[in-house]
């Protein structure tokens, strides 16, 4: 499992440089601080809040107790790397940083008694909020289209998980001389280089396992 050290690595660490420690002087000299979302970003704001004033309690809320990382996800469509490679631990905060986690999902913010309660009823109260939670998909938004159809059949992949090794286990096994049609969204979306780097890695998987392959992509944009 990867290190959380090479998470936030590959993280924006510019963050550090901005006003994280304003929030601190805000509030108390132990300020409670909640995060909603261990991604990126929340895990990105834990590490360096704690960094500019280690007495601040920090808690993130993710429902995840791994964080299956999809920025190089791509690399399991032609096995560069594993389902396995994905996935980072969040020890490293917790035990060399100190950010306390309650693994379950946010289900309601209360900005005038400032708190946070999660699915499971737990209710946390806190000085300053960072709100994170990352994407969520609008299956509904192409007609035909489902989540049930896209973890079953038709997987995207975008945000990484069992989608991204089916999509991979689909692809690598797919028929000689077959064609993958990739539809990149318009504008705007996480990651824009994110189809056309697929899309250059399935063509490297197919000129060695499958030359006969076409690989299209559907793009609604002009450049």
């Amino acid at each position: 499992m990867n290190s959380r050290r090479q998470f936030l690595l590959a993280s924006a660490t510019a963050l550090g440089a901005v006003a994280f420690p304003a929030i601190a002087r805000a509030g108390q000299a132990s300020a409670r601080i909640v995060i909603v979302g261990g991604g990126v970003g929340g895990a990105t704001a834990a590490k360096y809040l704690k960094l500019a004033d280690p007495s601040l309690q920090i808690t993130v809320i993710e429902k995840n107790p791994v964080y299956i990382r999809p920025y190089g996800s791509s690399e399991v469509l032609n096995a560069h790397v594993t389902m396995q490679d994905l996935r980072v631990s969040y020890d490293v905060l917790r035990h060399k940083h100190g950010v306390a986690f309650v693994f379950d999902a946010a289900k309601s913010l209360d900005p005038v008694n400032k708190t946070v309660t999660t699915a499971s009823g737990k209710v946390l109260g806190y000085d300053k909020l960072i709100v994170s939670p990352g994407i969520k998909l609008r299956y509904d938004s192409l007609p035909g289209y489902s989540e049930q159809l896209a973890d079953s059949l038709v997987p995207s992949g975008w945000i990484a998980g069992a989608q991204t090794a089916l999509l991979a286990k689909q692809l690598q096994s797919m028929r000689d001389g077959g064609t993958f049609v990739l539809a990149a969204p318009p504008n705007p979306y996480r990651c824009p280089p994110g189809p056309y780097e697929r899309a250059a890695l399935m063509t490297e998987w197919f000129s060695k396992h499958n030359p006969r392959a076409k690989v299209i992509i559907a793009d609604p944009k002009d450049s």
